[in-house]
């Protein structure tokens, strides 16, 4: 493949000026974006299934569950402290409310990891292959990347030794993680901080663990970006020429998808005002049914997000 890109390079009329390797480099990178971005459209799509149909399920669900298993740990005579009756209702509650979810995912057909991992899987292969390409050719002297500068770069051949390329690089793969708060207003990202701060102190008092995986998703990108920093310091021209791109054009679409996400999430909620649920009613009398329900008072089993 090689060989077919300086073919091409040197095939498509560009203006004079116009450096043309390294603009080829750009056309094949956006190319390349755009044939994935079905792909992400429909992982948008799924999130967007799970979002309307089984988070609403799930919070009808949560407080059911809640007084069937306060019932149900009344019955059994589970007894023990405060502390160890939350506990062990939390740990109930939450897999009752798993297993649910697990079901209504796979019935609307959005799974969270497949979700999360479908955009991504698809970019690798293509990310990879070019990748290749171009550090093959780089070291290919008869691929005439020595004779053409861009930018920074003295030639597409070796690092770009002022090192600007490879921070505007970390800098828009962290700007990628942070892409999804720049379409939010203050109210929402106080909200968004509240609810994770909250999920944060429930995990911490009940003793359970949830699995998020936009968490473990942003925390990856972070050190991502720091490692790219230091491999575009090492990497030839041309392919930090492409890193570069695909990292801005990527950064372009999460901000593009996440404005359009944000305006169909206000859209349902304003159509979807969340009903107000009834608290629990538990029949007096019962000493290790009052001190479940002290406990159900302070626990709130969250679902799992996408």
């Amino acid at each position: 493949m090689g060989q077919e890109f300086l073919d091409l390079a040197t095939a498509l009329p560009y203006p004079p000026g116009f450096p043309p390797y390294s603009s080829t480099i750009i056309l094949v990178t956006i190319f390349s974006r755009l044939l994935t971005v079905p792909v992400t459209v429909w992982a948008s799509k799924r999130a967007q299934r799970y979002e309307e149909n089984v988070l609403p399920a799930l919070r009808q669900l949560k407080p059911v569950v809640a007084e069937q298993e306060i019932r149900a740990m009344a019955k059994e005579g589970i007894r023990g402290g405060k502390d160890y009756l939350r506990t062990v209702h939390a740990k109930r509650c939450q897999a009752i409310l798993e297993a649910r979810e697990k079901e209504l995912a796979n019935e609307y057909k959005c799974r969270p990891l497949v979700t999360s991992l479908a955009s991504p899987l698809s970019q690798a292969p293509i990310f990879i292959l070019i990748t290749t390409v171009l550090n093959n050719l780089a070291r290919n002297p008869a691929s005439c990347f020595d004779s053409e500068s861009f930018l920074t770069l003295t030639t597409l051949m070796h690092p770009d030794e002022t090192m600007a390329l490879p921070v505007v690089l970390g800098l828009l793969t962290m700007a990628n993680v942070e892409a999804s708060t720049w379409v939010l207003t203050p109210a929402e990202k106080q909200q968004l901080a509240e609810r994770e701060a909250k999920s944060k102190e429930i995990s911490a008092k009940d003793g359970t663990r949830r699995v998020r995986f936009q968490s473990i998703f942003k925390s990856g990108m972070r050190g991502l970006a720091v490692a790219r920093i230091g491999l575009g310091a090492i990497a030839p021209g041309a392919v930090t020429v492409y890193w570069v791109t695909s990292a801005a054009f990527g950064l372009f679409q999460t901000w593009l998808m996440n404005w359009l996400d944000v305006r169909r999430r206000r859209a349902f909620q304003a159509a979807h005002p969340p009903p107000s649920l009834p608290k629990p009613s538990l029949r007096s009398g019962s000493a290790d049914a009052l001190r479940l329900h002290a406990a159900e008072k302070r626990v709130q089993p969250s679902a799992k997000k996408v």
